[in-house]
Formats: C-alpha cells, sequence, structure tokens
C-alpha cells in the first residue's frame, strides 16, 4: 500500500517494523534441542547451580574457543552451556546402562557347559565390567566439575558374596543394576527432569556421586574375582 506519490504508506512502514523486531527477538533466543522425551532443557535452563557453574567455566564447550560473550549475550550462551552438558551428561549416562546391561547378559552365560563357551563368556563380562567402570568414573568426574563441595559420606561396603563365581555374581550384579538405577533416577530428577529449584546442600542425602562411585567400585571387585 503507497500513498498518492508512490511512497509506502504508514502502515507498511510500521507492520514491517514490527516484523523486524520480532525477528530480532526470536533471533537473540536460542532454540532448544531437538524434543526428547528424557529432557526437560527448559527446567535444566533454571538450574542455578547449572548456570553457575557452567556461566564461568564449562568443560563442555558449545563452541571450542569461543571465550565467555559480552553482557548482552550472556544469558543466551550459557542456555547453550546448559543444553550441552545436559545432552553429553544424558549420553554419558545411556553409555553406561547399555554396559551394564551387557554384563548382566555375559554373566548369565558363565554356567554354560563346554569350556569355550564359557571362555567367551568371561571375555565379554570382563569387557562390560571394565566399559562400566570407566564410563562410570568419566560420568562421575564431568558432575563433580558443577557439583562443587558435595562432600562424601558413603559408607557402602562392599563384600563379595560366598562363591560368587560359582554362582555367577548374582548378587554382585544385582547390587550393580541397583546403584546404576539409582545413579540414573538422581541423575534424572536433578539434571534432565527437575521438579524444584536445589541446591548442592539438598543433595547430601542423594548422593549422586557416590551412586555412580559404588558402580565403578562393583565393576572393578567382579573383574578382580575374574
Amino acid at each position: 500500500m503507497s500513498d498518492v506519490h508512490g511512497r509506502p504508506s504508514v502502515h507498511l512502514i510500521l507492520l514491517a517494523c514490527v516484523w523486524l523486531l520480532a525477528a530480532s527477538f526470536v533471533a537473540g533466543q536460542p532454540a532448544l534441542p531437538e524434543i526428547d522425551e528424557e529432557i526437560d532443557y527448559e527446567a535444566a535452563r533454571c538450574n542455578p547451580l547449572l548456570r553457575q557453574a557452567l556461566g564461568t567455566f564449562s568443560a563442555y564447550s558449545a563452541g571450542e574457543g569461543v571465550g565467555i560473550p559480552s553482557e548482552k549475550f550472556y544469558e543466551t550462551w550459557v542456555d547453550k552451556q546448559v543444553d550441552h552438558f545436559v545432552k553429553k551428561t544424558h549420553d554419558k549416562l545411556t553409555d553406561l546402562k547399555a554396559s551394564v546391561q551387557n554384563a548382566l547378559s555375559a554373566s548369565s552365560e558363565l554356567g554354560v557347559p563346554g569350556p569355550e563357551r564359557r571362555d567367551q563368556a568371561v571375555v565379554a563380562f570382563r569387557q562390560a565390567l571394565l566399559k562400566a567402570e570407566a564410563q562410570s568414573k568419566d560420568l562421575r568426574n564431568s558432575l563433580s566439575l558443577v557439583l562443587i563441595g558435595l562432600d562424601s559420606k558413603d559408607k557402602f561396603e562392599l563384600k563379595m558374596s560366598a562363591g560368587a563365581e560359582a554362582k555367577g555374581f548374582k548378587l554382585e550384579i544385582e547390587s550393580l543394576s541397583e546403584q546404576t538405577a539409582n545413579a540414573e533416577r538422581s541423575i534424572r530428577d536433578y539434571f534432565f527432569k527437575p521438579t524444584h529449584v536445589t541446591s548442592v546442600a539438598d543433595l547430601q542425602e542423594a548422593t549422586i556421586l557416590d551412586y555412580l562411585k559404588r558402580v565403578e567400585r562393583i565393576a572393578r571387585a567382579i573383574r578382580d574375582e575374574l
């Protein structure tokens, strides 16, 4: 629409201005990652502990060689750091769960007849345990970067049951699976789908890092018996 002189009307100019303002606003907001039913990214971004820890230093920097931006873009940058950290944590936890499941499957083959089949089962079992041990340690170290001040008060006693190997390490594998599930639940409730704002002090009983340490210890103890 234009006036008699062929110039754009005031209404058209205002409409263009509104469109440009809206576009600039959207461009300034970091898009949420692809929808993941297991992760609530919006809630994770509101976690003050994550924002504080990842707002000054991030071992999971979403951009290589990118320093902390100016104040104007700081909050958007922190959002991206949180998204990246949560996604990486989810991937690490998924790998750990897969290794524990592989260890469970391999343990069921330890009692099969025939030395060759048993040797194959032992190799698969040992490899799965080794992976679970390393992955649990890696995930624990990663989370310790943001769970600063979370002191370990774990009194978990690890004891191998009598005749564990002959029984296919049944009780030990059950304990390994249980501690992995405990770690998963704690990580999910705090990082993936937090239901309330919390602090490190609130985690003293949840012991996210302790659960992961238990997984590491159990996996190593079983390997030592093979």
